[in-house]
C-alpha cells in the first residue's frame, strides 16, 4: 500500500501546482493578425514545413522576415497544446508515489522550519491585520480538493450558508525575503511575477474551495510593528483556473499511464520468467 492516503492519489497539489504551470502565457495569449487573410499562401507554406525566409520569398516577393515569424506564431498558437517538461516531471513523481509504502525524509532548513515553527503566530498577525478569525487553522486544518488538483490551506472563512468563502496562505521567511516581500510584492501581479508557486498555490486553493477570494501573507515577527505582515489579497482568474484544471487532468492521466506500463511490463517479465523456468523444468 502507497504512503498517500487515498483522497491524495493521483492529485495536483497547491505546493506543486507552479511546477505544471511554467509557460502558461503562451495558452493564453491570442494572435489576431489583420493582415492575415492575405497571407494564406504564406501561411499554408509554412505550415508544409517551408520555413526559410528565402524560399518562402519565391513564392511572396514582398514578405518581411517580421511577417514570417507573426505568421509562424499564429501556426503555433492554432497547434493543441503539448505537455511541457515540468507537467512530465510530475507526473512521474505522482506515478512513483503509488508504488512507494514511505515517503523519504527531507532535508528541512532552517528557514523551513521556523516556517513551521512560526505558523500560528502568521496566522493570527493576518486574522488582527483583516479583523477576521479563521477557521480549520494548523492543527485543524483540512484538505479540500476538486478534480484532479488538491490543498490544504491555512485558513478558511465561511459564509453565511457554511460554504467556504475566503481562504489563507501564510509565509514566515527570513528576514531578508520578508523585507523584500514589504517592498515588491503589493499585488496580485506582483505575487504571480516574484511567486509563481505561491500564486498558483492561491489559485488552486480558490479552485478547490470555490472562494472568491485568498488572502497571501508574509510574516516575520522581528520587525517593527507594521511591518511584521506582507499582506496581497488574490481573487479568481477565470482563465487561471481553467487552465490549471486543464493541466492537471493532463498530469494525472500521463501518471495513470506510467503506472499501468509499469505494471504492465511487471506482470509480463514475471509471465515470461516463469515460462523460461518451466521449460527448464521440462
Amino acid at each position: 500500500m502507497n504512503h498517500l492516503s487515498k483522497e491524495r492519489n493521483y492529485i495536483v497539489t497547491g505546493s506543486n501546482a507552479h511546477r505544471i504551470m511554467g509557460g502558461v502565457e503562451s495558452q493564453l495569449k491570442e494572435y489576431f493578425f489583420s493582415e492575415f487573410d492575405q497571407w494564406q499562401t504564406a501561411y499554408m507554406l509554412i505550415n508544409d514545413g517551408i520555413t526559410d525566409i528565402r524560399t518562402l520569398k519565391k513564392h511572396i516577393k514582398d514578405i518581411t522576415a517580421e511577417k514570417r515569424d507573426r505568421v509562424l506564431k499564429l501556426i503555433k498558437s492554432e497547434k493543441p497544446f503539448e505537455m511541457t517538461k515540468g507537467m512530465f516531471s510530475y507526473a512521474v513523481e505522482i506515478a512513483m508515489a503509488y508504488f512507494v509504502t514511505e515517503k523519504e525524509s527531507g532535508y528541512q532548513s532552517r528557514a523551513m522550519q521556523n516556517g513551521v515553527l512560526n505558523e500560528i503566530d502568521a496566522v493570527m498577525a493576518a486574522e488582527k491585520y483583516l479583523g477576521v478569525e479563521f477557521d480549520l487553522t494548523v492543527d485543524e486544518q483540512e484538505f479540500f480538493k476538486k478534480d484532479n488538483i488538491g490543498l490544504t490551506p491555512d485558513g478558511i472563512l465561511f459564509n453565511e450558508l457554511l460554504l467556504p468563502s475566503e481562504g489563507l496562505e501564510v509565509k514566515s521567511p527570513t528576514q531578508e525575503i520578508h523585507f523584500f516581500n514589504i517592498k515588491n510584492v503589493k499585488t496580485q501581479k506582483d505575487l504571480l511575477n516574484y511567486y509563481p508557486e505561491y500564486y498558483w498555490q492561491c489559485m488552486t486553493g480558490i479552485a478547490v474551495t470555490g472562494t472568491n477570494k485568498w488572502h497571501w501573507a508574509s510574516y516575520n515577527e522581528s520587525f517593527f510593528d507594521g511591518y511584521q505582515l506582507a499582506y496581497v489579497e488574490v481573487f479568481p482568474v477565470k482563465d487561471h483556473v481553467n487552465l490549471l484544471l486543464e493541466r492537471a487532468e493532463m498530469v494525472v492521466k500521463k501518471s495513470l499511464e506510467i503506472v499501468e506500463e509499469i505494471k504492465t511490463n511487471k506482470t509480463n517479465n514475471f509471465k515470461n520468467t516463469t515460462q523460461i523456468n518451466q521449460l527448464k523444468a521440462a
